[in-house]
């Protein structure tokens, strides 16, 4: 949780949005890959 709390200071973000955004970039990822339906 350290690591979490030290990756959002130093990109001026708050750890929920940090971790909202890096689910995001994964969800787009998985996409991309075709394992994941495309959403609507």
């Amino acid at each position: 949780m350290i690591k979490m709390k030290i990756a959002a200071s130093v990109q001026r973000k708050s750890v929920k949005q940090l971790l909202i955004d890096l689910s995001r970039e994964h969800l787009a990822e998985l996409e991309k890959k075709g394992q994941l339906p495309k959403g609507k």
